[in-house]
């Protein structure tokens, strides 16, 4: 127990991110003490003291097995609070990896047990976190009701405001309206700002440059996109560094610099979400790679990114992020000259597309596979 305490103590006096040593010695410690009927409090807190920093280092895998313990533990001790919070880490988790029905289910439970003990504001921030996923999934009336259920739990001074706000933006974004989706993100930004949340504020840039970005705004977004990654500097964050970086290659691509500039970037993030198992970003990183190969008329080195990225959309479940790299994959089998193959490609995409009708990007997508393969079809 004194070395338990004495790595809680640690853990807490630790300022962001922990040293690979005191990492270490918590999870050596955790793993003796979990279940331990006298030590439930301490692993409970150790618990929660490690997971936001193993999630911002990446360590999601390596966590995993210690929530699910801890989720059994409470369940023994019949500590529903515990269990609320730990099944929110674990979506959390599920949810960085891309593993949406997990993240939702755990999610789910953690839902259920703040709505059973009043907890208003957990219940609040989960909901949000529902939400996320939810447009994840392409439940877009879900994901707004859920955030519509959460905003009026919460106080308007309340930070987890700036979720809500984030996931509204997000849905206006899917709906291609970018200066509502903007709208949002800067309530966010204004909310993360005031509570001098340096990492939230990084990421809220981020988000406002995105917006900006599809706008035509490019000089802005790049400038977002900077200050963002400056901040990240200041407290570490792989992945959403990472991020950022793979955001700011897509701006550089349609400004002036140079696409070389914008592929430094692309591999530079694809390295990050390769190595922290990342599988949703890695997949829309490998559909930039595809993009900047083609564009180089680099066809071996298009083809395999593409392929990549239609894969693990394919392991996701996201059928519309699929169908388009399956397009991009159509444009780069035309480069090189396989045109029969690019229509089969677009034909097999639009006739997956019609099972989508409701979903927010039908007409882009449909519209674009059309014209591709009108074009293909043309030389034939």
């Amino acid at each position: 127990m004194r070395s338990a305490r004495k790595s809680l103590r640690e853990i807490r006096a630790a300022n962001g991110t922990l040293s690979e040593e005191d990492r270490t010695q918590a999870l050596h410690t955790l793993s003796f003490i979990i279940k331990m009927a006298d030590a439930w409090e301490v692993a409970y807190s150790l618990l929660l003291e490690m997971s936001p920093r193993m999630l911002q280092a990446g360590l999601c895998d390596e966590w995993i097995p210690y929530l699910q313990r801890g989720i059994e533990q409470s369940q023994v001790r019949a500590d529903l609070r515990g269990r609320a919070e730990l099944y929110h880490q674990l979506g959390t988790l599920y949810q960085r990896r891309g593993l949406f029905d997990f993240a939702f289910d755990c999610l789910t439970s953690s839902a259920e047990s703040y709505r059973e003990i009043e907890a208003t504001t957990n219940y609040a921030t989960v909901l949000n976190r529902l939400a996320a996923v939810a447009r994840r999934q392409s439940r877009h009336d879900q994901a707004k009701d859920f955030v519509g259920a959460a905003l009026p739990l919460l106080s308007e001074e309340d930070p987890e405001v700036a979720n809500s706000y984030v996931v509204l933006g997000e849905l206006a974004f899917d709906k291609r309206n970018w200066e509502e989706a903007e709208k949002y993100f800067v309530r966010a930004l204004t909310i993360w700002e005031r509570e001098e949340d340096e990492r939230k504020r990084a990421i809220g840039l981020r988000n406002v440059g995105v917006s900006l970005s599809e706008q035509g705004k490019l000089q802005e977004s790049i400038d977002c996109y900077r200050q963002a990654l400056r901040l990240f500097k200041k407290c570490p964050d792989p992945i959403n560094r990472a991020i950022t970086q793979m955001n700011l290659g897509n701006a550089y691509l349609f400004s002036k610099h140079s696409t070389l500039a914008a592929l430094d970037l692309y591999r530079e993030a694809k390295s990050v979400f390769f190595r922290f198992h990342d599988n949703l970003h890695l997949a829309m990183v490998y559909n930039n790679l595809g993009y900047v190969y083609r564009r180089l008329e680099r066809w071996d080195e298009a083809e395999a990114a593409i392929c990549a990225s239609i894969n693990l959309w394919k392991r996701l479940g996201n059928v519309r992020q699929m169908l388009n790299s399956m397009d991009e994959l159509g444009l780069i089998l035309m480069g090189k000259g396989e045109r029969l193959q690019a229509v089969d490609l677009f034909e097999s995409a639009l006739a997956e597309l019609e099972k989508m009708r409701d979903h927010p990007g039908y007409d882009r997508l449909a519209e674009l596979l059309k014209e591709h393969l009108d074009a293909a079809s043309l030389i034939l």
